[in-house]
């Protein structure tokens, strides 16, 4: 017994040894385990959280590019914003002249900011005290020698738009990224050009000791900074421009604001010269948080965010005429000789159609029926022919197609037999071929698209616009003969003359060719209601030149105006403005 006892002990004591020789070779399995880990396989992450320990890397914000007009003025820019921070010394105590100084040079909160400043002091910590410091309290705290050691000012670029809601359209605007503290930019030549006006990011390594102080600073990458873009724009005749929008009398407004658009192109090479959409918005708003309110107030209403001038499309109403005539001039169904009695209105499957003057023109041939915008004229016209031949020429005079143009546009709408019966599910009608050829039915185009036009007229071949200085002309052949362009313009020249456009003709040393036009946008009923959304929109087009300066080309349309002389009103004061530009 005693002996089986004892081999029992003897058993349970080699168990225990195993057990203690298994621990103590275990232990160092896993410490060598640890260290295979992190030295091998672990090396590079354990490695770069030790350099975290020490060292930081900070990005370099390049400075964005700025957007010059033709001119090389600045219309979009870059200024620098300072913030001060406060640093710590380690005291256990903030001295009142402390607090003091910095209570009479940059007011804090005694409340919040306070405590903040007192725990930064403590623990030796540098805080943000305030952002966006004008530069004359900079100056004052360099100069106070009790902060001289307490205060650190550092300075970040922030997007400038010094001429506000100027070109806004044109030039967009700035968002914040939501990942980072940079911007983006977010419409307009802002979001087309954000590649090369945002340049390259630098950054920098900081060595820092355990208390976060900076003890060497190494540049790893050089910022670039973005690139300038020059402009075609002349600053000075869009603003010239938007004054007059502004200033147009309040019975031509629809509720606080006037919207419509303005294009002036130089006809020659497509520069465009001044690019207008009302109402506008001020950029500069983007580059801080917008209320709810000033959102629904500045932004919602009159929808200022549209870029009336290539992205909204309007029916082009009487100036589309010159559509209609050089279709029936080269189809032979007019010519230079040929005349119809205007007798107020045309009858067409049992409805008549109406001229603008009820009582009628009289004999009018195709040149006075464009000075006087005869409606019946282009209904006999429209008798002879159909839709599909005033598709044609409109497609060969630019519209119903993107003009080229670096910002995103709208193409318009040119209606054929084929698109009707697609679309609606319906032949096309006769009595919409007369509609049609007067600019309205499903006609919708875009004032660009209509400038270049008159611009084709005259030149005799289509340009594609463009906005940036250094962008290649771009011209195309127009498919129009000589004979058919002089007889339309012709009839421009008869409209300043004589006709709805002849207070243009009455400015001196001026040579102006010009077209109105008065867009529907409801029925007749409807526009004589009051309610001024049914008034119609009111065009103007023209070309002209000052003495021997460069010949423009110009539109305007204004929404809901009621007739066309609002627009012409615009175009002569344009015309004034330019001719003083001209002489200074």
């Amino acid at each position: 017994m005693e002996f089986s006892h004892n081999r029992h002990e003897l058993a349970v004591r080699m168990r225990r040894i195993q057990v203690v020789i298994a621990f103590l070779t275990l232990i160092p399995c896993v410490i060598i385990g640890r260290l295979v880990w992190m030295q091998l396989i672990q090396g590079d992450i354990c490695h770069a959280r030790g350099l975290q320990n020490f060292m930081r890397t900070e990005q370099i914000q390049p400075l964005r590019g700025r957007i010059l007009d033709c001119n090389g003025q600045e219309l979009v820019t870059n200024q620098f914003s300072y913030d001060v921070h406060y640093n710590g010394l380690g005291n256990l105590q903030l001295c009142d002249s402390i607090i003091a100084a910095l209570q009479a040079i940059v007011p804090i909160d005694l409340d919040g900011d306070l405590e903040a400043l007192k725990n930064a002091e403590k623990r030796k910590k540098t805080i943000l005290l305030k952002h966006d410091v004008p530069f004359a309290l900079i100056c004052q705290l360099s100069e106070h020698h009790l902060l001289a050691s307490r205060i650190t000012v550092s300075r970040h670029p922030m997007r400038s738009y010094p001429h506000g809601t100027s070109a806004c359209h044109v030039l967009g605007y700035l968002q914040r990224a939501s990942a980072s503290n940079s911007v983006i930019g977010k419409e307009g030549l802002e979001r087309h050009f954000e590649t090369g006006l945002s340049g390259d990011v630098g950054s920098v390594r900081k060595i820092v000791d355990a208390k976060g102080k900076r003890q060497a600073c190494e540049i790893v990458n050089q910022a670039h900074d973005g690139q300038d873009i020059p402009l075609t724009l002349d600053g000075h005749l869009q603003r010239c421009a938007e004054s007059i929008f502004e200033s147009l009398p309040v019975a031509y407004q629809v509720g606080a604001y006037q919207a419509g658009a303005c294009v002036v192109l130089d006809p020659s090479n497509g520069a465009i010269k001044v690019m207008l959409s009302s109402p506008r918005f001020d950029p500069n708003q983007f580059l801080a948080s917008i209320s709810h309110e000033a959102w629904n107030r500045d932004f919602i209403q009159g929808n200022a965010l549209l870029n009336r001038s290539i992205q909204a499309m309007y029916p082009p109403a009487s100036i589309f005429k010159l559509v209609t005539f050089a279709a029936a001039l080269e189809k032979g169904v007019i010519n230079s000789e040929t005349e119809f009695e205007c007798t107020g209105s045309v009858t067409c499957g049992g409805r008549p159609y109406y001229c603008i003057r009820r009582w009628g023109h009289g004999m009018v041939t195709a040149t006075s029926s464009l000075a006087y915008s005869c409606n019946c004229f282009s209904y006999r016209v429209a008798e002879l022919m159909n839709i599909d031949d005033f598709a044609d020429f409109a497609h060969r005079l630019g519209l119903g197609e993107p003009t080229g143009c670096v910002l995103p546009e709208k193409s318009g709408l040119i209606p054929t037999s084929e698109w009707k019966r697609r679309i609606k599910h319906e032949p096309w009608w006769k009595g919409e071929t007369l509609s049609a050829s007067i600019g309205q039915s499903f006609l919708l185009v875009t004032p660009l698209q209509v400038v270049r036009m008159i611009s084709a007229l005259f030149q005799g071949y289509l340009v594609r616009p463009r906005l940036l200085k250094n962008e290649a002309v771009d011209c195309s052949p127009l498919h129009v003969s000589s004979e058919i362009r002089e007889l339309l313009m012709s009839g421009l020249r008869e409209a300043t003359r004589v006709g709805t456009a002849k207070a243009l003709g009455k400015l001196q040393d001026f040579e102006v060719y010009a077209k109105t036009g008065t867009a529907q946008v409801g029925t007749l009923d409807q526009s004589q209601s009051g309610n001024v959304m049914y008034r119609e929109h009111g065009w103007c087009v023209a070309y002209f030149r000052y003495k021997n300066f460069h010949p423009l080309a110009m539109v305007v349309l204004l929404e809901h105006v009621g007739r066309s002389r609002p627009a012409v009103l615009v175009v002569e004061q344009f015309m004034k403005f330019y001719r003083d530009y001209c002489e200074s």
